[in-house]
């Protein structure tokens, strides 16, 4: 069964993890020798996400990072979902890739605005308002295939700047890897957290 299958119908191919409780754990950088296990965590965080939707435990899921599945080691990585067309199209725009690895915002504007934001970790609780910059500038890296040996590796670096929902959604996966939660009080809440 290929990835696409496994997004489009997750009920085919169940995820392997699931969403872990927040925590308060930085991030660390992703490393040439986490790849393979980056690359089939990633496949996995996809398929939780189109499985959250397909069950309708939530209408859209934008992205998920690593941290939000991983508890013990969080990496600095995190995959758009392409069930989103809003997002698809927009991902599209600049890479093919869903996968984004080590993003650091380099630059930005001065002003911030207002933005609700909800999170997956958070489900059923209402969106909240976070304060974002409205244009950013990233930096990060991606995961390539040696053409011929098949081995993966990371890229340099790329620079795109983004706006809108798409700055948004860096902002908010950067705060992930930096144990910033949309909801402030989250070490208060006592919840039960979704698993499939």
């Amino acid at each position: 069964m290929s990835i696409i299958d496994r997004i489009i119908n997750p009920f085919k191919a169940a995820p392997k993890i699931s969403l872990v409780k927040p925590h308060g754990k930085i991030s660390r950088e992703v490393k040439e020798n986490d790849l393979k296990r980056l690359k089939e965590v990633a496949q996995q965080m996809v398929i939780l996400a189109g499985a959250m939707v397909m069950r309708k435990v939530v209408v859209e899921v934008y992205a998920i990072s690593h941290p939000q599945v991983d508890a013990k080691d969080p990496m600095r990585f995190f995959v758009f979902c392409p069930q989103s067309k809003s997002i698809r199209d927009r991902v599209n725009e600049f890479d093919r890739s869903f996968v984004i690895v080590n993003p650091r915002i380099v630059r930005s504007t001065q002003v911030m605005v207002e933005k609700q934001e909800g999170c997956v970790t958070f489900l059923g609780m209402a969106n909240v308002p976070v304060m974002r910059h409205n244009k950013i500038e990233v930096e990060y890296q991606q995961i390539e295939r040696n053409k011929f040996s098949g081995e993966l590796s990371l890229t340099g670096y790329k620079h795109k700047d983004f706006s809108g929902i798409m700055a948004q959604i860096f902002q908010h996966e950067i705060d992930h890897f930096n144990a910033i939660y949309v909801h402030k009080n989250w070490k208060e809440l006592n919840r039960t957290y979704y698993k499939i």
